[in-house]
């Protein structure tokens, strides 16, 4: 169920916003922007798990490991309130 579509403007960058209700307490959040650069530019600053607390607010701490699986381990520290000292813990699990 669609809870929330729009466009909302950052630095002069048009960022399309889409929030979805999955059931239960699971929410889905999308985003999207138009770059102007070569794919590949794209995808390795997308795939530089490492490096994302660079790019994303909010991210304080982001690193990978790869598994044995193949799949890539992410582990993120985010900050939800600096002046409360919240964080949270994020692990993900991603097959590029």
């Amino acid at each position: 169920e669609l809870i929330l579509k729009e466009v909302k403007q950052v630095d002069g960058i048009d960022i399309n916003i889409q929030l979805e209700s999955l059931g239960g307490n699971r929410r889905r959040i999308s985003g999207g922007l138009f770059i102007e650069a070569p794919p590949r530019a794209i995808w390795d600053v997308l795939t530089n798990y490492n490096s994302l607390n660079e790019y994303i607010p909010n991210i304080a701490e982001s690193g990978a490991i790869l598994q044995p699986n193949g799949k890539i381990r992410i582990e993120q520290v985010g900050v939800i309130s600096p002046t409360l000292r919240i964080t949270t813990r994020i692990v993900l699990e991603v097959t590029e």
